[in-house]
Order: structure tokens, then sequence, then C-alpha cells
């Protein structure tokens, strides 16, 4: 971030008509949602604060509204990305109606409790799926191109440096807080899965990168590629060993 807003002072001195001062503002405010969501114990709470990165990266990529470009570019990105953010939201709700907790850490209690079942399993493919659309993981990276082409190079720096990164690292976090407890779901499955989604969205990202004669694109296919690294990096790794829960049922008579 401080790259970015020592990259951006030229914008901070020559602002679009009427939007004195919009830039700096939007710019901290990307910064709250990154920290929110980095930071919170809350499922719902992550999901508004990594919202409220998208709503300012959307207003970011289109920050020069006299040119239609970066207009466009950024009607596809709040398109896709709120479809992604509906999928989330739903998920959550799923989660909330079986457990009653929102907090990461109590829901995974709850669930290390129980085995799971075909609802727990959509909730956790329904959320997932909102991350990963952050994430421009293939096939759901075609907006991280478009918006990338015609953003400002600061807000490139944001979607390419923090916020693909941090749909990798939301998806960790709820698969190992929320998912992985005794009777969670299986670890050999997702990590199938997870390794094939990443060495695709690779390949794809680096193939792309050799077609592409526009440097934003090809930076953005570029962050697409190291994306599946990142996911694929991510899925191999050993998830944290959490305790059985405690048994409740009666000690034996001697």
């Amino acid at each position: 971030m401080l790259a970015v807003v020592v990259y951006s002072w030229r914008y901070f001195d020559e602002p679009p008509e009427g939007h004195a001062g919009t830039f700096p503002a939007l710019i901290l405010l990307f910064e709250a949602g990154m920290a929110g969501f980095a930071l919170t114990g809350d499922l719902f709470d992550a999901f508004v604060f990594f919202e409220l990165m998208g709503a300012v990266a959307y207003a970011l990529t289109g920050y020069r509204i006299e040119d239609p470009r970066p207009v466009q570019g950024a009607l596809v990105f709040v398109v896709v990305n709120s479809l992604g953010a509906y999928c989330s939201l739903l998920g959550i709700g799923l989660v909330y109606a079986r457990t009653g907790e929102l907090g990461l850490a109590q829901i995974g209690a709850q669930l290390a409790r129980h085995r799971p079942d075909a609802l727990l399993s959509v909730a956790f493919v329904l959320i997932v799926t909102g991350l990963l659309v952050k994430a421009a993981v293939v096939p759901l990276h075609f907006w991280l191109p478009d918006a990338h082409s015609v953003a400002p190079t600061p807000v490139c720096m944001l979607l390419s440096g923090v916020m693909v990164e941090l749909g990798v690292y939301g998806t960790a976090r709820v698969y190992w807080v929320v998912f992985s407890g005794p009777h969670g779901i299986t670890h050999a499955h997702l990590r199938a899965v997870f390794v094939a989604t990443g060495v695709l969205t690779a390949l794809v990202g680096a193939v792309m990168c050799w077609q592409q004669r526009h440097l934003k694109r090809l930076l953005a296919f570029s962050t697409v590629g190291h994306v599946g690294l990142f996911l694929t990096g991510t899925a191999l790794l050993t998830p944290p060993r959490r305790p059985a829960p405690p048994c409740t049922s009666p000690p034996t008579p001697g």
C-alpha cells in the first residue's frame, strides 16, 4: 500500500473535475478493507470487508470516467465479482443456519462435532467460489485482464499485489479454520481439486501471456499465472491439526 501511495502521488494533485480528494480517500478505504479482512475472526465481517475492497476497486478501475473504456472494464469487474459475492453470502447463510454462529473458530468447533453433509458441502463450495472469483482463478479469471488493461497503474498494483492474493488467503483460512475439523471435508479430495485448478490456472496464465501485445493485459495474465502457483502451493500445505472434541458420553460404570 505504501508503494501504491508513493506511485500514485500525481493522482492526488491532478484529480478529474469535481473529484478533488477522491483518489486518496479510495486508496485509504481499500487499505481499511484489506486490514479488516486479514484481521477479523468473523465470517460475515470478512465478507463485508472483502466487498468493501471490491467496491473501492470498482470505483478506482473506472476512475477516469471521461473515457468509456475504464467504465466498461469496471462494469465487467462489478458484474462478475458481484455474482461471486452472492455465492459467498448464500454460503455464509447456510453455515449460519446450521450452526447459529458467525465466528470462524466457533463455527469450526461446532462442525468438528458433526460429520459433513450435503448442505455443508454446498456452503463450502459457495463460499470458496466467491473467494476464488476475487482471486481470478481459471475459469473465473476473465474480469482481471479487462479491468487491468484500463485501470490506472496504481490500481493495477492493488489488483495484482493485494486483492487476488487475499482471495487465495481467504480460501485457505476458511477451510483450515472452519471446515477441516476431525469430521470435516476430506483434505485429500480438496487437495487434488485445488492442485488441478492451480496448475490449470498457471498454465492458462502463462500461455495467455505469450499471446498478448498489450503490456497491462500481459501483466494481468502474469498475475493469473502466479495465482495458480499460489493456489497449488497452498493446496499442498498440511492443515494445522486441531484437537478432537471432548467425549460427552457418560463414563462406563466400574
